[in-house]
This record gives C-alpha cells, structure tokens and sequence, in this order.
C-alpha cells in the first residue's frame, strides 16, 4: 500500500470512527391512550429489534411516583410497560451503554494519547403532554397542558440556546434552539406522533456502572400525538 493510499486509508477510518461515536441512538415512549407504555431504542422513529433492545431490561418506568416501577416485558422490537395510572409516563435508565471513552484530542493528532477520561450516558424519555412539571432530571416540559410550547429544563431549572430536534409523523426532521426562556414552540398543522429529542452534557465527577466518569451525557425525549 502506497504511502498516499495509506493516509487515505487511516483518514478514512477515523471518519468512520467519529460516525459510529455520534450515531443519534435514543430511548423513546409510544402509549395508545391509556393503555401499555411501550420502550423503543434506536435511530429516531426506527427501532432497534431482536437482542439488540436488550440493554434496555432494567429500564424504569413510571407515573406519578418514581418509586412505583412497571415491570416490563419484551417484544420483537420493544419492551412494554405494564402502566396502570393514566397521564403521562417517564423512563430513566443508565444501563443501556457502558461508560466510554473520551477524546479530547484534536482529530489531526489522533495518534497522540491523552489521559482516560470516561463519560456515562443517561437515558430519560417521556409520553404525553398533559402535565406542566419535570420529574426527571433532564426533561422537556409543555409550558401549558396539550401545548405546542416546551421548555428544556435541567434539575428543574430552564436551560437557553440548547438544541433539540424534532420527528414529525411524515418523519420530516427539524431542527430548533431555545430561547432565552429556554423554550421552542412548535408550528405544524400535522396529526400523529411527535417525538422531540434533546442532548445536555456535564462535566462532573460521578459514579457510573461501578466506574468513575468525568461526564455525564443525558438522553432525554418526549413523545405525544397530535390529533
């Protein structure tokens, strides 16, 4: 191999390195009225199947009280939750992913070792519109019940110029940033299933899956359908 193909070959690579790192996989909530809560894990709108969704076995599911878990049972494609209260329905798990590694690195010194630093992944979701206040940590709250304005809040609090991406029911994707209020508001004259999506990262030093982690990256969507 030619030295040029060789540069070729390594650049190459590492691209598709940093693509397999940055895949947009998520935890999202689907409920039929008020019947089960079911779990899917995958790209937005297209779940995972088979042993691939096993991760998320252990993923808590709840109302009204976080204490008050559903026991789950697992399809094809996705875990169902056996929800008896109706409203809306929230999960938070931190067993889907291991911690990984961190690089801090630029991309042009990839060869050059940096110290291990690790960082953990928390998945939170949410279905329904209905209530106006967060109960998990990372959480994107309706300003007004059935509204079309949300409000990314973090340990309660609203956080601006933070980005969040919306799935249409035509699976149209959007992209949008909260304003100084911490709130989006969504225009669309479509019916049917809406998934929003959104990313917060900390830096702290916490307890992961038994490992010491120096980021935590939370997950966190909301689901609801439009009539």
């Amino acid at each position: 191999m030619s030295l040029l193909n060789s540069k070729t070959f390594i650049f190459a690579t590492f691209v598709a390195l940093i693509s397999l790192q940055t895949s947009a996989h998520e935890v999202w909530l689907e409920r039929d009225g008020d019947g089960p809560v079911r779990v899917y894990l995958g790209e937005p709108g297209e779940p995972e199947v088979g042993n691939e969704i096993d991760k998320l076995t252990g993923s808590q599911v709840f109302t009204k009280n976080r204490k008050d878990i559903a026991p789950l049972t697992q399809a094809e494609d996705h875990f169902q939750a056996a929800v008896i209260d109706t409203g809306d329905a929230r999960l938070f798990s931190d067993k889907v992913w291991q911690p990984w590694q961190m690089d801090n690195a630029a991309w042009w010194k990839f060869w050059e070792t940096t110290d291990t630093k690790l960082q953990g992944g928390i998945l939170q979701a949410r279905v329904g519109r209905n209530e106006t206040t967060a109960k998990l940590t990372y959480e994107l709250v309706p300003v007004t019940s059935n509204g079309n304005i949300f409000t990314a809040t973090f340990e309660g609090k609203p956080l601006k110029n933070k980005e969040i991406s919306l799935l249409t029911p035509s699976k149209k994707e959007h992209q949008f940033t909260t304003n100084e209020l911490g709130q989006i508001e969504i225009k669309t004259q479509e019916s049917g299933r809406f998934i929003l999506t959104s990313v917060h990262t900390v830096d702290k030093e916490a307890m992961h899956s038994g490992k010491q982690v120096a980021s935590l990256m939370y997950i966190s969507t909301l689901s609801y359908v439009a009539p």
